[in-house]
């Protein structure tokens, strides 16, 4: 059976065989670069935020702190290097409002990138 491999990258494509070495798959050399970084203004940022649900007491304020704090930190640290930052948190973080979001933010004509941030915890 003979495998060949394919990759695009930027409109520019390049196929070949697929080789084996020793019952490894060969490196695949491509005849040009990487693709261009996403500048800043075109990168949009979903954060996921979801620690403190079902827990109580100290255990719930300290995920509430914590939680809080990880909003905050992304905010500051991480606003100006994105265009936007959507933060789902709590009850809201559910698939579907997940999927929402990253389609929503997937479909701004200025979004060359879409990256996702998730803090989530799991009561034991």
């Amino acid at each position: 059976m003979r495998l060949e491999f394919r990759v695009t990258v930027d409109g520019k494509s390049h196929k070949g065989p697929f080789l084996l070495v020793n019952g490894q798959g060969a490196p695949i050399i491509l005849p040009f670069g990487p693709p261009k970084p996403i500048a800043k203004s075109a990168r949009e940022l979903v954060q996921i935020i979801y620690l403190s649900s079902g827990y109580t007491g100290a255990e719930r304020a300290l995920y509430e702190f914590i939680e809080n704090s990880s909003q905050g930190i992304a905010a500051n640290l991480l606003g100006g290097v994105y265009n936007s930052i959507r933060v789902i948190r709590g009850n809201d973080a559910t698939l579907a409002k997940f999927r929402d979001e990253l389609m929503a933010a997937a479909s701004l004509s200025s979004a060359g990138a879409v990256d996702v941030f998730a803090k989530c915890a799991r009561q034991h």
